[in-house]
Formats: structure tokens, sequence, C-alpha cells
């Protein structure tokens, strides 16, 4: 599962992750930052489809001077399963803010950005599948998804849509 991910162009790996996260966002709907969390991932949705939106903008909704970052609301979680999905949540926010730095040719990342790498995956799909258990299938078909209807083609501003829709 993991080389078919890496296999993946940016904008795939990066629509991969908010689609699953799209998938588990809805158990945090009772938790602070839960709006921030909601805004956050369609901000990234509109980094993959229009290239937009700044990695800085991005980082915002995960830290700031305000303390109020996703980073920090996140630790106020008690209940485990949420905290799994807060860290899938964390995890394709930071990943889509990588990329959209990595995009602008920023030479310079904020120290959390500065560690994100392809081992996320990783991480991300333990928390994912700890949640969501015999999935397995629903990520293979998003893959093959995304793989065979996206990877030649430039992302337009329907992809979101279109994918959450080929997993129903």
């Amino acid at each position: 599962m993991i080389e078919k991910i890496n296999a993946m162009n940016a904008d795939l790996q990066v629509a991969f992750l908010l689609t699953l996260s799209e998938k588990v966002i809805c158990m945090l709907s009772n938790s602070s930052g839960y709006k921030d969390a909601v805004e956050a991932i369609d901000l990234c949705w509109s980094w993959v489809e229009n290239k937009n939106i700044s990695g800085d903008t991005i980082y915002q909704f995960l830290d700031n001077a305000d303390e109020t970052g996703l980073f920090i609301l996140m630790q106020f979680e008690e209940n485990e399963l949420k905290m799994k999905a807060w860290n899938c949540i964390i995890d394709a926010i930071a990943f889509a803010d990588w990329k959209a730095y990595i995009e602008q040719g920023e030479k310079y990342l904020p120290a959390p950005i500065e560690s994100v790498d392809e081992d996320l995956f990783h991480h991300f799909l333990n928390n994912f599948l700890e949640i969501n258990q015999g999935t397995d299938e629903m990520i293979y078909r998003l893959i093959d998804s995304l793989q065979d209807n996206y990877s030649n083609n430039k992302i337009d501003a329907n992809i979101r849509k279109q994918i959450l829709s080929s997993i129903e």
C-alpha cells in the first residue's frame, strides 16, 4: 500500500490524505478546534486544486502566536480514538503544508514542517486503520481511483467531490 502511495505525484498524495481525513473529521465535531480543522482541510483542498494558498497560510492553522493552532488544540483531547483522528487531520494538513512550501521553493520551513516527509504515511495509516478497521479495500479503491483518473491529468476544482463520491 505504502509503495503505491509513494509512487503518486504530490497532488495525489495530498488528495489521498485529505480524502481519508474527511472520513474521520466528523469524530471531532464536539472537540475544540473542529471548525478550524474543517477550515484548514478546505484550505488544503484549495491548494491541491488551484495552488493559490501559501505554505504560511496553511501553517497558521497548525501553529500561531495566539496558541490556538491545531497542534495545541489537539493536546486537549482525552479520548483515544479522537486523538487518532486528530493525528490523521494534523498529518494531512502538515503534509499539504510541506508540499505547498516545496511548490513555492521555500528553503526555510517552520520547524514542525521540516520533519515532514513520506514516512508520515505510515503514521497516518496506522491511526486511520485503528479508527476504521477493515477499510483496507476502500483505501486500495481510493489509491486506484486517484492513479487511474488523475495521475496524468491536471487536478481540477472538482477533484474533491469526485474523489469522495468514488469511495462512498
